[in-house]
């Protein structure tokens, strides 16, 4: 196992420092654009949990519904016994929907496209390009992710391994003609590529199975390997999400035999994510770390909270299985704020990517920077497309990299990923709910998360 380097020298308390540090981010962060349609929705649904229940089953069928008729009867279905809670106009067209089901399906189809616009960059990549120009004029760096997941059919997974290929062709084109923007361009160490895409192993190979893990490595990692080829050839970022823990060994065991590879074995921009909610998430970072250190080169390491903590709970109780997951959400963020710790501690192996909405989780990762003496270059903080707007302006303004997670694809296809980006904005527990709606103080949303009581 790596050993850490020792603390810096400054004396002050850690939390002093976290709380000193959060402040400043909230003094940067200024009150984001608010009152469009996807605003509201989730303002209306943070009233009434039985009504945001509803709403987005009904969001999350919408693609689904083929005729006028379909569409009017779910609204009525799912939202007509709610009506208390949604505003007069969206409430006179559910209950007008069974007299004129054209209108109602128009306007919901209309709505769920203002909410996919929201968090989703675009289609494709090629639709992509001018919202990301404009992007790294703020300056904000990105990666690209394809909507989809789970490739039902090996056609679908073929499908996607071109989708991937053409993606990272047409964006390295597209980069050689974007001018260096350092903040976002650069680390401690020099240039780093301008296109980085994020990859999911269960849209690559559509039958695997936890019984037989080692078809599923040989499968994924034919399908990956051009795309990875692809990206070294183009000098472009890969980084391998991760998904259900169903998935987790899996994904770890091809990103390290890939880049054992002897065409990928010197290629240094790949990098994996790690999912701070899980109870050996620990063990995993020290095991990629002890590789690392092995082979002596440096991975990228996106420390997530996780996004499946609802499917792994509920599978777990259903099969009587112990719970992977930290039950809490105060359990979760004391673990980050300690793999970022290590992390940091192991700047030789690792470069650190810190992926949070949360001010106090960002005020953590800065303050263990500065006390181990660490220039703010060697850092990156990442967020997804259209959340926590005001704390992406804020680190950039303090002059840390801040990278925007921007899904491309349809409607169908990411409705899925829309339903959970929804959930997370109006979670009763999530951060960004508490500072921007409820109004939390920030002396609250600083908190050492070990005092916090379950």
């Amino acid at each position: 196992m790596i050993s850490g380097q020792s603390p810096g020298n400054s004396g002050a308390p850690l939390q002093q420092e976290i709380e000193a540090r959060g402040l400043e981010i909230f003094v940067q962060i200024k009150e984001a654009n608010r009152g469009g349609f996807a605003d509201q929705l989730m303002d209306w649904s943070m009233c009434n949990e039985a009504l945001k229940t509803n709403l987005f089953r009904f969001v999350d069928v919408l693609p689904a519904l083929n005729s006028s008729a379909e569409i009017a009867r779910h609204a009525q279905e799912y939202l007509g016994g709610a009506a208390g809670g949604l505003p007069p106009l969206v409430r006179w067209g559910v209950h007008l929907g069974p007299k004129i089901p054209w209108l109602v399906a128009f306007a919901s189809r209309k709505g769920v496209a203002q909410l996919g616009k929201r968090f989703i960059l675009a289609r494709n990549g090629v639709e992509a390009i001018p919202a990301l120009r404009k992007m790294r004029r703020q300056p904000l760096g990105f990666t690209m992710d394809i909507l989809g997941e789970t490739a039902v059919s090996e056609l679908e997974a073929r499908q996607y391994q071109t989708r991937y290929l053409e993606l990272i062709d047409g964006l390295a084109r597209e980069a050689v003609n974007w001018p260096l923007v350092e903040q976002i361009d650069c680390d401690d160490r020099g240039e780093i590529p301008r296109v980085n895409v994020s990859v999911k192993l269960s849209a690559l190979y559509s039958q695997a199975h936890p019984a037989d893990p080692e078809t599923a490595i040989e499968r994924i990692s034919a399908r990956l390997r051009p795309i990875m080829l692809a990206a070294s050839k183009r000098g472009v970022f890969i980084n391998f999400d991760m998904e259900s823990t169903a998935l987790k060994e899996v994904t770890f065991e091809v990103f390290k035999r890939l880049l054992d590879e002897p065409e990928l074995r010197s290629y240094p921009h790949a990098g994996i994510a790690l999912q701070a909610y899980l109870r050996d998430s620990a063990r995993d970072l020290d095991e990629l770390l002890d590789w690392a250190a092995a082979r002596n080169r440096r991975i990228t390491v996106r420390l997530i909270k996780g996004a499946y903590w609802d499917y792994e709970t509920v599978l777990a109780r259903q099969r009587g299985w112990p719970l992977p997951v930290f039950q809490s959400k105060a359990e979760t963020d004391a673990n980050y704020e300690k793999l970022a710790r290590r992390m940091l501690e192991n700047q030789e192996a690792v470069h650190c990517a810190f992926a949070t909405h949360n001010v106090r989780s960002a005020a953590a990762c800065i303050a263990h920077v500065e006390k181990l003496g660490l220039p703010r270059q060697s850092i990156e903080f990442q967020m997804l497309h259209g959340m926590a707007e005001p704390v992406k302006l804020a680190l950039t303004n303090m002059g840390y990299r801040v990278r925007d997670y921007c899904p491309v694809g349809d409607a169908l296809t990411g409705m899925s990923y829309l339903v959970r980006r929804l959930l997370e904005n109006t979670s009763n527990e999530g951060f960004l709910r508490a500072a921007f709606n409820e109004h939390v103080p920030p002396s609250t949303l600083l908190r050492d998360p070990t005092e916090v009581e379950p």
